[in-house]
């Protein structure tokens, strides 16, 4: 990832995340810069009769950027201002079950 885009996604998001909780257009804006989809599936499982059955519901988050686990690692800790290097995350992380 370029230091340009790293750059704009702290400027842009970095100081949002304590955005107003009571705004629901600041919520949508900030999760439309974001996220490119979210995915629902269904889960099932088996009830005491032993039919199959839905029991909850499994999510993916499709990120516009790979910013899952994303990481700065720095060429000297004891002199950060040495520089760093973006290591890139992943785009998609998944729920467990949600029921």
């Amino acid at each position: 990832m370029s230091g340009k885009k790293v750059g704009e996604r702290v400027s842009k998001y970095g100081e949002q995340v304590d955005f107003e909780r009571n705004s629901q257009k600041k919520q949508k804006d900030f999760l439309d810069g974001l996220l490119d989809k979210i995915v629902v599936r269904s889960s099932f499982g088996q009830d005491r009769n032993g039919e199959e059955v839905q029991t909850g519901h499994k999510l993916d988050f499709h990120y516009k950027l790979k910013i899952v686990y994303d990481k700065i690692v720095y060429k000297d800790n004891d002199k950060k201002s040495d520089g760093y290097e973006v290591v890139e995350g992943k785009k998609r992380v998944s729920t467990g079950e949600v029921k």
